[in-house]
């Protein structure tokens, strides 16, 4: 197997788990309740979902980027440095990013919220 296959595979598997590790940390989370208590939505992954299935609500859209970009920052922080360095490969390979040598945290907490959302829609 070639270095970029076997890169690009372990970056969508850790790019799975940050998802799944954000779902678990919104599932912890009580309700906010800004769509109201007749929802029944429990935790801020409820809200969350419920948000993607029936669009943004244009009042909410930044605090729910806020939001996620918040909760995204703290799994992108734990990470080992080796596996931010190779999912910024991965990010630059695709072309979401430009090839440097610095770390591009920002575009690994995008990739972060982008694979809960991708959770959340299932």
């Amino acid at each position: 197997m070639k270095a970029g296959r076997a890169i690009t595979r372990f970056a969508l598997a850790e790019l799975q788990a940050a998802g799944r590790r954000m779902r678990h940390r919104l599932q912890r989370c009580p309700a906010s309740g800004v769509y109201g208590d007749n929802t029944l939505h429990r935790t801020l992954w409820d809200e969350f979902r419920h948000d993607l299935k029936f669009g943004p609500a244009p009042a909410l859209e930044d605090a729910w980027d806020h939001t996620l970009r918040a909760f995204a920052s703290g799994i992108v922080e734990r990470m080992p440095t080796h596996t931010q360095a190779l999912l910024g490969w991965h990010l630059a390979n695709l072309e979401l990013i430009e090839p440097d040598d610095v770390i591009d945290q920002e575009a690994l907490v995008g990739a972060v919220c982008e694979a809960a959302r991708e959770i959340a829609a299932w």
